[in-house]
């Protein structure tokens, strides 16, 4: 039986921070003061304001992929028709915003997972990564999934690992939750509903961009996610 090849090193890895990004920048100020001191030129929003029906995709005989624009927010659904032995993350390409890349940004989207069955075996998630740069298969990035954990990781030729860099467990990913993410000098500042949960450094040279989506997992059946109030800026 075909698993996901899915590498996850399970050291916590705490993130280095070094140089003057790190001696200056005191995370509590920069939420509240990165768009006027750095980003104040307008920037990209995607409000998912203008609805659309369901979009089918049906991946062989057992997934069954959906999209839909409903009451102001993109909601995307994964059903297995029977219980998966692999792992499957989907994502729509109205959640794939990767004519927006930048070194330097602050990015922002509020997200809920409104269903999973069975319990925990689907989660939402967003991540960024240099795939635009690179192209798929060969970029380095981080991933969160709120509720859980959050990983940078790195793909060559397909094949990725993953290394955790914080723990998640104190987001509810049932409640509708905003999620920052500033980066200057390399190193990424993640907020959740305005506070501060950590910063890490990626080490990734290139612009980067994002995607959200969804993840059913070993033995799931249904996971359906809600995304809103994209925005992204760059200096």
């Amino acid at each position: 039986m075909k698993k996901m090849l899915l590498l996850i090193i399970l050291l916590f890895t705490a993130a280095v921070i070094s140089g003057s990004a790190a001696a200056d920048t005191d995370p509590e100020t920069l939420i509240l003061e990165a768009d006027s001191e750095y980003f104040s030129k307008a920037g990209f929003v995607q409000k998912f304001d203008k609805s659309q029906g369901y979009m089918n995709d049906l991946s062989g005989d057992e997934i069954l992929h959906q999209f839909a624009v409903q009451n102001g927010a993109a909601v995307e659904t994964l059903t297995a028709l029977q219980p998966l032995e692999t792992a499957v993350r989907a994502v729509n390409k109205l959640l794939q915003f990767m004519d927006y890349r930048a070194k330097v940004f602050h990015a922002s989207i509020s997200l809920q997972q409104e269903e999973t069955i069975p319990e925990g075996s689907g989660r939402c998630w967003l991540l960024y990564s240099d795939a635009a740069v690179t192209g798929a298969g060969n970029e380095s990035g981080v991933i969160l999934y709120p509720g859980e954990k959050a990983y940078s990781f790195t793909k060559q030729k397909g094949e990725a690992v993953y290394n955790e860099i914080a723990d998640l467990g104190g987001v509810d990913p049932s409640q509708k939750t905003k999620i920052d993410v500033i980066r200057l000098d390399g190193i990424s500042y993640f907020y959740f509903d305005g506070s501060f949960a950590f910063r890490y450094e990626d080490g990734i040279p290139n612009p980067v961009s994002f995607e959200a989506g969804t993840q059913l997992n070993e033995g799931g059946n249904r996971i359906r996610c809600n995304f809103d109030d994209f925005t992204y800026r760059k200096q």
